[in-house]
Order: C-alpha cells, then structure tokens, then sequence
C-alpha cells in the first residue's frame, strides 16, 4: 500500500511539473509566475513588488488556491463538455472527476481540499437532482480533511479557510 501510495506521489509530482512548465510557456517571466500562482498556488516565483501589490489592492487571495480555482474549474468545463454533446449528468461526474485531479496538482492545501470537497458535494446533489447545503458541505469538507490527516485540525491555514467559509456563511445572503 505504501508503494502505490508512493508511486501516486511521484506521478502527481510529474503531472504538476508539467503544468508549471506549460503554464509558463510562452510568457515573460513575471506572467508565468503569476500564471502558476493563479492556478497551482505556487507563489514563489511571485517578486516581491508584484505580490505587494496584489495585497494593497485587496486582490492577494487570487494568489492562494482555493474555492474559487474549483469553480473556475467548474464553469470553464460545462459548457465545453456541452459542445461535446454531454448530457448534464455525465457531465457533473467529469466535472468531479477534474476536481478530484485538479485538488491534489494544486497542492492539496487545507483551502483546495475543502473547496474540493465542497464542489464535488454540491455537483452530486445536482446529480441526485437536490439542492446542495452550503453547511452540511462545509461539515462534510471538515470531516473529510481530518479523516485524511487528523493533524491537519492545528495547522491555522486549515483553521482560517473553515472560518473564513463559515464567516461568508453567516453573513452572506443565500
């Protein structure tokens, strides 16, 4: 088991390389960093004047992947699965699918694994042809993310990303 495991790993390490290499394919340097940290949440590459920017203008969270990548995800791939011909629920469970490798080539953070959780929830409720819950997702992506590394419970990005979502919750309008 520890082998597959390992092996897994070192694939999804390949696939991501991949993606950092066409992401940057083609760009100045600067855009290619800023391409990686919109979609992979590799920041590093990100000069320092850029990112300051970014968080002077209130913008810094495009640079940290989160729900927003998911449903970047999810929108960007409906319609094309559309012109492929795809009935709406084939399409819901490619769309999990993409989630499913998206999460993990994204770093597999603590706000990208919730996110995913969360939008793969609310794509098997329409699925099921039921309104999604915004709550029992957020409890579902809590238990689901602790079940894969209790540890996870101290680590504050965790804990900021569940309050931040529970926070939007609270106050925002359905």
């Amino acid at each position: 088991m520890l082998l597959v495991a390992a092996l897994a790993v070192g694939h999804r390490d390949q696939i991501r390389a991949r993606a950092e290499r066409a992401l940057g394919s083609g760009m100045p340097d600067r855009e290619a960093a800023l391409a990686r940290g919109f979609v992979l949440g590799e920041d590093e590459g990100i000069d320092a004047a850029t990112t300051e920017d970014f968080r002077r203008s209130g913008l810094s969270h495009l640079l940290a992947v989160s729900g927003q990548n998911v449903a970047l995800l999810a929108l960007l791939a409906m319609p094309l699965l559309a012109l492929l011909g795809m009935p709406l629920r084939t399409r819901l469970l490619w769309i999990i699918a993409a989630i499913a490798i998206y999460v993990p080539l994204a770093g597999g953070g603590p706000s990208i694994v919730r996110a995913g959780v969360m939008g793969a929830l609310t794509l098997l409720a329409t699925f099921a042809g039921r309104r999604g819950s915004r709550l029992y997702g957020l409890a579902i992506a809590a238990i689901a993310t602790l079940a894969i590394d209790p540890r996870t419970g101290s680590d504050v990005g965790w804990q900021l990303s569940f309050a931040a979502v529970l926070g939007i919750l609270a106050i925002g309008q359905p």
